[in-house]
């Protein structure tokens, strides 16, 4: 396994998606990241030693206040949370003006997975990552959501999918989906 999965402090994540998928992120080497969708900090931590060996940022945004104050000792400084709803105009706005447009190398959306929330979460969000950066979006598999359902119109033939096709006991099959962005 990479080093980036070393001492991971997990989440809500299938260990073989996101191995896999951090071993493919390896490829690119992201320097600036985005997570739509913090929770417990279980995949923010991994993309942190990407942003940390790579000196660069990682923007978190999350409706939770909770999510913010559980970091212990505040966030460092190349962590920047971001609290609100990621579908709320004036917090698009916000965040636009934070990060400029085809600065991100990648963006991580697993916030609220109504088709509603996640495909606003994508059309709205997706000029901030370069061409050649990836748009990561987790439970492409989930048919309890609407991922699956923006997953089957968004993905093209370049398109990625992380999947344990045999998961071990106690462990969802989740799914993580990858868009390289080309435009």
């Amino acid at each position: 396994m990479s080093s980036i999965m070393d001492n991971w402090i997990g989440g809500e994540q299938n260990t073989h998606e996101i191995s896999n998928f951090v071993e493919f992120l390896e490829t690119i080497n992201p320097r600036n990241i985005m997570e739509i969708g913090v929770k417990r900090w279980g995949t923010s931590s991994l993309w942190f030693k990407f942003c940390k060996r790579n000196d660069g940022q990682l923007y978190v945004l999350d409706s939770n206040e909770q999510v913010f104050a559980d970091w212990v000792c505040g966030c460092p400084s190349r962590v920047h949370p971001i609290l609100g709803n990621s579908t709320d105009p004036q917090l698009i706005k916000v965040v636009h003006k934070l990060i400029p447009d085809r600065s991100l190398d990648m963006l991580f959306i697993d916030a609220c997975h109504t088709f509603y929330s996640v495909s606003s979460d994508y059309r709205n969000y997706k000029s901030l990552v370069r061409v050649g950066g990836v748009i990561g979006l987790h439970d492409i598999v989930n048919h309890d959501t609407g991922v699956p359902n923006l997953w089957k119109i968004i993905k093209t033939k370049t398109s990625l999918e992380f999947i344990d096709q045999h998961p071990p006991e106690g462990e969802a099959v989740c799914g993580i989906g990858v868009i390289i962005e080309d435009e």
